[in-house]
C-alpha cells in the first residue's frame, strides 16, 4: 500500500516535479510565474519564464530568463541536468547551467551555474507527496562574486488535480540573505495547463512580502 501511495505521488504531482525528477523523453514543461513583492518600503515585480525539456532519459536541458522591474536586475541562462544513480525511494541530479546576470545597477557579467536537487516521494494525512532539496552557486565569471540559492520544497497532492505546496527559499550572497517563506495551491485547469496562486511572507520585520501567480504548460 505504502509503496502504491509512493507511486501515485510520482503520478499525480505531474509538472510540479522538477529538481531530482528529470523529465521523461520528448517531455515540455514551461512555466510562467510573476511575484509582486514589497521589501523595505520598496515594491517589486519580479517576472519569470522557466522550460525543462527531456532530451533523453537521464537527460534534462532547461533555460530561464528572469528580471526585476523596480531594479535593473535579471538572469538569463541555460542548463542541462543528469541524474545521479542512488537507491530508491531518493532522487539525485547534478545541474550545471551557463548565462549571463545583472545586478541592481544594470552591471551584467556572465554566469555559472552548477547546482545539486536531491528529493523523494512520501505520504502524508494519508495522501501521496514529495519532499526536495535544491541548491545552486551562482558565480560572476568576471567579478567571482557568488550568490547562493537554497529551495526546500514540500508537496502533497489533495487529489489527483492539485498540489498543495510549502517553499522554504533562500535566495543572496553570504552576507546578505533572507529566507523567505512561499506556500502556493496549483490547480489543474486543462489537459496540459495548470493555475498556480500563493503568497510570499519573510520573518523580517522589513523582509520580503507578496503574492505570486503562475501558468504551467506541459506537453
Amino acid at each position: 500500500m505504502r509503496r502504491a501511495l509512493l507511486a501515485a505521488a510520482l503520478l499525480c504531482a505531474g509538472p510540479a516535479l522538477g529538481g531530482p525528477w528529470l523529465r521523461e523523453e520528448g517531455e515540455l514543461f514551461i512555466s510562467s510565474v510573476s511575484e509582486l513583492t514589497e521589501e523595505d518600503g520598496v515594491r517589486d515585480l519580479w517576472g519569470a519564464t522557466y522550460a525543462e525539456w527531456g532530451a533523453r532519459p537521464g537527460l534534462t536541458l532547461g533555460a530561464k530568463y528572469g528580471r526585476a522591474t523596480a531594479t535593473e536586475s535579471g538572469e538569463t541562462y541555460g542548463f542541462l541536468r543528469v541524474a545521479v544513480p542512488v537507491t530508491p525511494p531518493y532522487r539525485v541530479a547534478a545541474e550545471l547551467g551557463l548565462g549571463h546576470r545583472t545586478d541592481d545597477a544594470g552591471r551584467g557579467e556572465p554566469l555559472l551555474r552548477p547546482g545539486l536537487s536531491w528529493g523523494r516521494g512520501l505520504t502524508a494525512l494519508g495522501r501521496p507527496g514529495w519532499v526536495s532539496l535544491d541548491a545552486a552557486a551562482e558565480i560572476g565569471l568576471d567579478t567571482g562574486n557568488r550568490a547562493s540559492k537554497i529551495e526546500i520544497t514540500l508537496g502533497l497532492n489533495p487529489d489527483d488535480r492539485s498540489h498543495a505546496i510549502l517553499q522554504l527559499r533562500r535566495d543572496g550572497d553570504d552576507e546578505d540573505s533572507d529566507w523567505v517563506l512561499a506556500p502556493s495551491y496549483v490547480r489543474r485547469a486543462t489537459k496540459r495547463m495548470d493555475l498556480q496562486i500563493g503568497g510570499i511572507w519573510s520573518p523580517d520585520d522589513e523582509g520580503k512580502r507578496g503574492l505570486l501567480a503562475g501558468t504551467w504548460f506541459t506537453f
